[in-house]
Parts: structure tokens; sequence; C-alpha cells
């Protein structure tokens, strides 16, 4: 069963943030036990495809890529493109490319996600 997450507390659970504080917290790490459903409701697979696959409103500074512990630079793995709003030239980021360096091992960040995804801005205000 997929259950919300919307509080710091059901990140945690079934610790409590109480434990987490006085146990744990900046003392030793903690695993907390759960299914794959616990963060069903966060995110799944599609949606980041889909907000992924939404070119538009990806830019370099937006949609960073690190690849053996360097930034990528954007002219890698973007190309130029008008600006929706200004109409002035922007890199924007070419799925082949970025396709291809996240199969060399890059990682992907993508700066404000969570104001596209109400389960992620949930878990993030949480």
């Amino acid at each position: 069963m997929t259950q919300e997450i919307t509080s710091f507390a059901d990140i945690l659970a079934p610790v409590s943030p109480e434990e987490f504080f006085a146990v744990y917290y900046g003392k030793k790490a903690l695993h907390v036990p759960g299914t794959a459903e616990k963060f069903a409701s966060v995110m799944s697979w599609a949606r980041l495809n889909d907000i992924l696959n939404m070119t538009g409103i990806w830019s370099g500074a937006s949609l960073q890529l690190f690849l053996d512990r360097e930034a990528v630079p954007p002219r890698e793995y973007c190309r130029p493109a008008a600006d929706r709003g200004t109409g002035a030239e922007v890199p924007r980021p070419d799925p082949a490319r970025v396709t291809e360096l996240i199969r060399r091992g890059a990682s992907v960040i993508a700066n404000d996600i969570d104001s596209l995804n109400p389960g992620l801005a949930a878990t993030a205000n949480a």
C-alpha cells in the first residue's frame, strides 16, 4: 500500500523523530527499514522520465551533469536554443548527448525538480 510522505516522521518511520535526534543525529548512521512502496508516492521512474523529457524547461544551469566527480561543461551536452521568454540564446540540453553521458556514468542534477512533482515537493517540504 502506498503512503504519502508529508512529514519528517513519515520519512523516518518506524523510527520516531525523538529517537532519531536522541540516538542518531550527529552521532551515528541510521538504516531505516522499509519497502519500495514506502516512497512510491514521491516519484515514479515514469514521472521522472516525463519531467526530463520536457526539454523546453531545462537549461545548462537547471540540468547539470557530473562525470568522474567533475562538472560536465554545458557545451558538452547542450545546444544553443532560443529562450521562451526573451528569445535570447540559451544552452538547452540535447537528449542524445545527455543520454550518452549517462551511459558513461554521469550523474544528473535536475535543479528545482520538486516544483514539477507534487509528491517530491511534499517530501522536500517534510
